[in-house]
């Protein structure tokens, strides 16, 4: 680092250097650049032979002179000062310095120790052709000559310009520093969030795909590898979010990818054990590159371990959450898949183990995906069947034990298939309910239910006191306008809310009485009733 020192009224000290084998114009310079140093008297006829009177001469600026009387000598105090962090401003450097180095020869080492030093080359007219200099030395803007004989005003002229410009040079150099700093600082930044989650700080989606490619390719130089990737996600999350708030899902998380983080370090850790990268793909989906594993077995060991540590309650704000993670894996087959195809692989996987029940691992077969196809084809056929009216509600009595009188009826939904076959809830609900079409046509089966009541004023009413009862499943309990669409819908075909009543199971609420609590309540403002479906089969049988 170039350092400048100050004078103790404050004023910078630039640091010249003479190189000149005649000790006499050494002393010249420190007259004319340092007038206040006492001048040799026997040197005063030679001083005026070379720069005249010197007497009057004054320098603005404040220098310490060093001095060098031959090329190598100057060379290695010059090197001296750079190791020392304090350089020399500039150099006088004398063309003729005989035994040694000429002024050329020694500027050209001077430069290959400081490149930015100025050099101001004295010479007299016989000493050597301006061409034969910049031949050697290149045209560069460090370079000045000082023609013999030549004045003192010359001489502080030529210092005060190129200290001046070293000066600001190195303020170039320290900004430009301080910049390239910031840069990389900034790049730093920048590569962290493009490459990592900014929760988690965990690998992204982009940066896995990467590695997953690479682990691909790399099987074409080892068909024997044993890779596998893994995609984990938090079930239930959504439940979480809803009705614990965003702030708690990030918690919930940062605390799984911890779990599933100590996981993957247990076995890395292990004597030969996998090389295993966690990476967070966005939302509750983590994905797990497991590398160098001996066989299947090794896999699974790795997501037993996970499945296991997510047995352990989570507390989020003084809850306890019971939250299990659905696992799907696909193993690297060969050099001819790609990333994407891979990732499809463990996703369906995953969607597998959420359609067995949630909480478990399966592993990716060619099945799975025509089961997929057959799901996805099964969804589409459901949706085009909610816009085709191919859904109907029947009507089951409710029948009062103590009168023996029917008091209502509970809506049972049924789908005509094109082929005219009747299908029961049993058949779609559970692919209604992952797939999310369960929120649309459970609100066509509330709308239908409160259409009836308006339509049969002769039934519906409080002479009769019969009601509707309809089934709803926490899907549609989670929804957070759930209630503003019953209360619309009541409105829409002026209906009380006395004759709607709701059913619930008893896992739904027991999942999460806490969350459900108020949701159930503001059904029963609407004026309706809300029973226990199932009442004895879940928790309360325990």
């Amino acid at each position: 680092m170039h350092q400048l020192r100050e004078t103790a009224s404050g004023g910078r000290v630039h640091r010249v250097l003479v190189i000149d084998d005649n000790e006499a114009i050494h002393d010249d310079y420190r007259k004319i650049l340092c007038p206040s140093e006492a001048a040799s008297f026997e040197l005063e006829s030679l001083s005026a032979s070379l720069f005249g009177n010197v007497e009057g001469s004054k320098s603005s600026l404040n220098y310490e002179i060093d001095h060098a009387y031959q090329g190598c000598e100057g060379l290695e105090k010059v090197k001296v000062a750079v190791q020392a962090g304090r350089p020399y401003s500039m150099a006088f450097v004398d063309m003729r310095m005989p035994p040694g180095w000429d002024g050329v020869e020694t500027i050209c080492h001077l430069w290959e120790v400081d490149p930015s030093m100025q050099i101001v080359i004295c010479t007299a007219y016989s000493d050597c052709e301006w061409t034969q200099v910049i031949e050697k030395l290149g045209t560069t803007d460090r370079l000045l000559v000082l023609k013999k004989t030549f004045d003192c005003i010359e001489v502080t002229q030529m210092a005060t310009a190129l200290c001046e410009k070293r000066r600001l040079l190195h303020m170039a150099e320290e900004q430009t520093e301080v910049l390239e700093s910031e840069i990389e600082s900034r790049t730093a930044q920048l590569r962290q969030l493009a490459e990592s989650d900014p929760l988690t700080k965990l690998p992204n989606r982009l940066v896995f795909y990467q590695l997953v490619q690479r682990s691909i390719d790399l099987r074409a130089h080892d068909p024997d590898a044993f890779d596998v990737v893994m995609l984990l996600d938090i079930d239930n999350f959504k439940l979480v979010n809803d009705t614990l708030g965003h702030h708690a899902g990030d918690k919930l998380l940062l605390e799984v990818s911890d779990r599933i983080r100590g996981c993957v370090c247990q076995f890395q850790d292990c004597t030969s054990g996998p090389n295993c990268v966690l990476a967070r793909l966005g939302g509750d989906e983590f994905a797990i590159l497991a590398n160098s594993l001996k066989c299947l077995d090794d896999a699974r060991k790795i997501a037993d371990s996970i499945l296991a540590a997510m047995n352990h309650p989570f507390v989020l704000d003084g809850r306890k959450l019971n939250i299990g993670v659905s696992i799907g894996m696909a193993k690297v087959e060969c050099a001819k898949q790609d990333a994407t195809e891979l990732l499809r692989n463990s996703d369906i996987a995953m969607y597998e183990s959420k359609a067995a029940g949630k909480n478990r691992l399966s592993v990716y077969d060619e099945k799975m995906h025509e089961d997929l196809l057959a799901r996805v084809e099964f969804e589409s056929d459901m949706r085009d069947a909610l816009k085709q009216n191919r859904f109907e509600l029947y009507w089951q009595p409710i029948v009062d034990l103590d009168t023996t009188r029917i008091c209502g009826q509970e809506a049972l939904l049924r789908w005509h298939d094109p082929d005219g076959r009747l299908r029961s809830p049993n058949d779609f609900i559970f692919t209604a309910e992952v797939s999310g079409f369960i929120v649309p046509l459970g609100e066509w089966v509330i709308e239908e239910a409160i259409r009836t009541i308006a339509s049969r004023t002769d039934y519906f009413d409080d002479v009769y006191r019969k009601t509707i009862n309809v089934n709803i499943t926490r899907r549609q309990l989670v929804e957070p306008d759930f209630v503003d669409i019953v209360e619309r819908l009541l409105r829409k075909y002026q209906v009380d809310g006395r004759f709607l009543n709701f059913e619930v199971t008893e896992s739904t609420v027991m999942h999460d009485p806490d969350g459900m609590a108020n949701t159930l309540h503001a059904l029963r403002e609407l004026g309706g009733r809300v029973y226990l479906d199932d009442f004895g089969t879940g928790y309360s049988s325990l």
